[in-house]
C-alpha cells in the first residue's frame, strides 16, 4: 500500500482526487512547462509531467526509498497540430478564443507515477476532442475580463465559465479538466500499485444516496406508484458521469443498479471494468450520441435514451443489424425549442413515427427530454406535461404489436423530479444529489 503524492497546486486535480477517495498530500513544484519542440506532442506532454515528478522527488528527500508515489499531470490544448499553453496576455487569450470559435480542438492530458521506493514509473495519456460554439466578440471580450482565462491552456476552463461556450465533447471530461482518472487507476492497476484510500468520500456518497432515496421512494408513495403490481413505478437512474467506479461501487452497494453515462469513451472504460468485477449494473446512454461513435454504444447498454434525429435513428439500426442484435431506444424530444439543445420537435417526432418503427433491429420504448432550466414551477410542469403528452399521442397511433414495448418516459432530474413524478416520468436522472456537485457538467 502507497501514500501519493500530487505533483501539482491545481484544485482541480485535488477535487478530482479528493472526490475518488483518495488519500494524498500536495507537494507542488515550481517547474518552466516549457515544451521541447525537438519532440512530438506526446513526448512533450510526457515529459513535462516527468520533470515534475522528479522535480517533486528531489525537493523532498524524505520520499526517497519510502512508500510512496508522485502523481504528476501535465495538460495541453491543440489545434491544427498546433500546442495553446496559457496566454501570455489578455490579447493572445482574445486570439486564443477566436481560433477555438465554431470548431474542434484537441485536449491531451498526461499522468506519469514516480515510485519513490523503487523508481520505477508508470505513464499514460488520454486525449478528448472538445467541440465549441460559435462565438462572439462580445462574449469572448467578457470572458476575457473575466480573468479566468489567464491560467489556462487553451484560455478557457471547462470547469466553470468557459464550458458555456462547449457544444459537447468527446471523450473523459476529467482529461480536459486536468486528470484523466480512469487512466490513472487503470496505470496503477496494470502495475498493482494500490493507495490508501479514505472512506469518508464512500460515506458521504452512500449517506447521499440512501437520503435521497427515502425521498424518491416517499414521493413515488405520494403519487400511488408503490402498490403491488404497479406497472407505472418510476426507477432512479444514477447518473455517473465523470465519477470514477469506486463512487458507483459505493452506490451498488447500497443496492442501486441502474447508472446513466453520458460520454462514450469514460462510459465503456466503467462498462468494462464493472463487468470484470462482476456487477450487474444496467448501464443507460443518456449523453449526446455522434454517429461516429454509435458502434460503440450499441449492445453495451441497456438502454440509449438519446435518439435525436431520424439519421441517428438510421444509424443506430444499421449497426444492430450488422452486429445482430436488437437494441432499446428512446427518442429525444427538445421540448423547449431551444437553440443549444438537441432532439425532435413534438410536431416532428409525431410525423416520422411511421419511419421510425420500420426500422430492424430497433426498439422504440418511449421519449426523453430535458427542459430548460428555470424556477418557475409552473412552466417546469409545462414543459413536462407537453413531454407526457407527446408520448401519449405516440402511444394512440401505434400499432397494436408496438404498444406493449412503448412504455417510458425519461424526464426530471435532480431540482425537478417531484414534478416530474407527478407528470408521468418512469425513469428520474439523478446525479448531483447522490454524488454531490461537479466542477463542471
Amino acid at each position: 500500500m502507497y501514500k501519493l503524492i500530487l505533483a501539482s497546486q491545481s484544485p482541480r486535480r485535488k477535487k478530482i482526487l479528493t472526490e475518488a477517495g483518495y488519500l494524498y498530500k500536495d507537494l507542488p513544484v515550481n517547474l518552466s512547462e516549457t515544451p521541447d519542440k525537438n519532440l512530438n506532442l506526446d513526448e512533450q506532454i510526457i515529459k513535462i509531467a516527468r520533470e515534475k515528478a522528479e522535480a517533486c522527488l528531489e525537493s523532498n528527500n524524505y520520499l526517497k526509498n519510502q512508500s510512496y508515489l508522485i502523481l504528476a499531470s501535465d495538460t495541453m490544448v491543440i489545434v491544427d497540430g498546433v500546442m495553446l499553453g496559457k496566454p501570455i496576455d489578455k490579447n493572445e487569450a482574445k486570439k486564443f478564443l477566436r481560433l477555438l470559435s465554431g470548431r474542434d480542438h484537441f485536449v491531451k492530458t498526461s499522468v506519469f507515477v514516480l515510485n519513490c521506493q523503487t523508481l520505477e514509473h508508470i505513464e499514460g495519456i488520454d486525449t478528448t476532442k472538445v467541440f465549441f460554439k460559435n462565438l462572439t466578440d462580445n462574449e469572448i471580450n467578457s470572458y476575457v475580463e473575466s480573468g479566468e482565462p489567464m491560467d489556462k491552456a487553451g484560455a478557457y476552463g471547462i470547469q466553470s465559465l468557459g464550458g458555456t461556450f462547449v457544444d459537447y465533447i468527446d471523450g473523459s471530461m476529467n482529461t480536459v479538466v486536468g486528470l484523466p482518472l480512469i487512466l490513472f487507476e487503470n496505470l496503477l492497476k496494470k502495475n498493482n500499485w494500490s493507495i490508501e484510500e479514505t472512506e469518508s468520500s464512500d460515506n458521504l456518497v452512500q449517506e447521499n444516496f440512501l437520503k435521497f432515496k427515502n425521498i424518491f421512494e416517499a414521493e413515488l408513495l405520494r403519487n400511488n406508484q408503490m402498490k403491488i403490481g404497479s406497472l407505472t413505478k418510476a426507477k432512479l437512474l444514477a447518473v455517473s458521469k465523470t465519477h470514477p467506479l469506486s463512487k458507483i461501487k459505493s452506490v451498488y452497494k447500497k443496492g442501486q443498479r441502474l447508472f446513466g453515462e453520458n460520454y462514450v469513451q469514460e462510459a465503456n472504460l466503467k462498462v468494462e471494468e464493472a463487468r470484470s468485477e462482476h456487477l450487474d449494473i444496467e448501464w443507460h446512454f443518456i449523453g449526446k450520441l455522434q454517429r461516429n461513435k454509435v458502434k460503440d454504444v450499441i449492445g453495451r447498454f441497456a438502454l440509449i435514451h438519446s435518439v435525436d434525429n431520424l439519421d441517428l435513428a438510421k444509424k443506430v439500426s444499421s449497426i444492430a443489424e450488422q452486429k445482430q442484435l436488437n437494441q432499446k431506444c428512446l427518442l429525444q424530444l427538445n421540448i423547449g425549442s431551444e437553440d443549444t439543445k438537441s432532439g425532435f420537435s413534438p410536431v416532428e417526432l409525431l410525423s416520422c413515427m411511421s419511419e421510425l418503427i420500420k426500422l430492424p433491429n430497433v426498439t422504440w420504448q418511449g421519449v426523453m427530454s430535458m427542459p430548460p432550466l428555470t424556477e418557475d414551477e409552473q412552466k417546469v410542469r409545462g414543459f413536462l406535461r407537453q413531454t407526457k403528452d407527446v408520448f401519449e399521442k405516440i402511444k394512440s397511433n401505434l400499432p397494436k404489436e408496438f404498444i406493449s414495448e412503448w412504455k417510458h418516459i425519461s424526464m426530471g432530474t435532480t431540482h425537478d423530479f417531484k414534478i416530474a413524478l407527478q407528470e408521468g416520468s418512469t425513469f428520474i436522472r439523478v446525479g448531483t444529489a447522490i454524488f454531490g456537485e461537479r466542477e463542471y457538467t
